[in-house]
């Protein structure tokens, strides 16, 4: 659980999603969890925005672990396909998404990556 203090005003929001970069192996390993709303989407964003903007993405893969993501509401999956569509335009050397368990998040996730034209690898 990963806590964060919005513009000092002492709100504290669970965060549900971890972002950490590996230069020696040129990686960026993400982990995101839970029902996703707009609030959670923004700043995950807000949060991989930051991270990418100091690496040349055409280097890096672009791994998520998603054992623990819920899959999404319909009113969600425009800012899901944003999202793709990101790491598309980011050019990343190959997208891994880790999703073990739940059948119908891979069938949406593949769904997603068809309709945005991000050539992903799940595992």
């Amino acid at each position: 659980m990963v806590l964060n203090n919005k513009k000092g005003i002492g709100e504290l929001t669970m965060k549900k999603h971890e972002l950490a970069l590996n230069k020696s192996k040129k990686e960026v390993n993400i982990r995101i969890w839970g029902m996703i709303g707009p609030d959670d989407a923004k700043s995950f964003v807000e949060d991989f925005t930051a991270l990418v903007s100091t690496i040349q993405t055409s280097e890096y893969t672009l791994s998520f672990d998603a054992n623990e993501l819920k899959v999404s509401i319909q009113a969600m999956l425009p800012m899901l396909e944003s999202c793709f569509k990101m790491y598309k335009d980011l050019g990343f050397k190959k997208v891994i998404i880790k999703i073990e368990n739940n059948v119908t998040l891979r069938m949406q996730i593949k769904r997603i990556a068809k309709t945005t034209g991000l050539d992903i690898e799940m595992v």
